[in-house]
């Protein structure tokens, strides 16, 4: 039984800012075109993968708060590339219009956010 095995692990043993990466990467290929839309996997794989996701990945208020990071992760990088395509960066603009919980999570995540931007930028 699944809920028997995920006892064993400690909950949220996987802590959201691994998980950011991999999470956000194929979003934004979508989002780019780098990659075609899939059809989704079968239910009991997708059943499975929930599953296990749930015994080991964030739980609680740690979840939203990595949904909540990965949104705004994914906006900002949608928005600089686009700002840098349109003009030589993103400048004083985007601060101005970001708001401050924005601006925290972009200070977070300074890193991932401009390794995605490298691999984006041409896109």
């Amino acid at each position: 039984d699944v809920g028997q095995a995920s006892s064993l692990v400690p909950r949220g043993w996987l802590p959201r800012a691994q998980l950011l990466p991999s999470v956000l990467s194929p979003e934004l290929d979508l989002a780019f075109g780098r990659r075609r839309k899939r059809p989704p996997p079968p239910r009991w794989l997708a059943e499975l993968l929930s599953e296990v996701v749930t015994a080991l990945g964030p739980r609680g208020a740690e979840f939203a708060k990595g949904s909540i990071d990965r949104a705004v992760l994914r906006n900002l990088v949608c928005l600089e590339v686009d700002l840098l395509q349109q003009r030589a960066g993103p400048g004083k603009q985007l601060e101005e219009i970001l708001p401050r919980h924005a601006r925290v999570i972009r200070a977070r995540y300074e890193e991932l956010l401009q390794e995605m931007l490298e691999k984006y930028q041409g896109a």
